[in-house]
């Protein structure tokens, strides 16, 4: 059977910088909130002002799609921080059983 071992130092890198990035997402929907373009800033180009008028759309969507990002990355974050946490406690605990070994039932 493989041994299964946890670095937490390692983890708890990894979960710096999926925060990181769940910060960076949550920025992009900020930054695709503030467009200033509309349709009208792509002026009337034959054949091509529908394709140029949806910019604003695809931007909000884009903004959605960073911002769910943002909350699943944030959330697994938590979790890998979490891990780290009750790794540690366990890892205490079983220290504290082997110390304590042999001293008394």
């Amino acid at each position: 059977m493989a041994k299964f071992h946890i670095e937490p130092d390692q983890v708890t890198k990894v979960a710096n910088d999926v925060s990181t990035m769940s910060t960076s997402f949550k920025e992009i929907k900020t930054y695709t909130a503030q467009s200033q373009l509309a349709p009208g800033h792509f002026g009337k180009i034959p054949g091509l002002s529908e394709a140029a008028g949806a910019y604003v759309a695809k931007m909000q969507a884009l903004g959605d799609s960073a911002a769910k990002g943002s909350t699943f990355l944030g959330g697994f974050a938590e979790r890998l921080n979490t891990s780290v946490t009750l790794h540690s406690e366990n890892e205490q605990e079983n220290a504290w059983g082997v110390t304590n070994a042999g001293k008394g039932a």
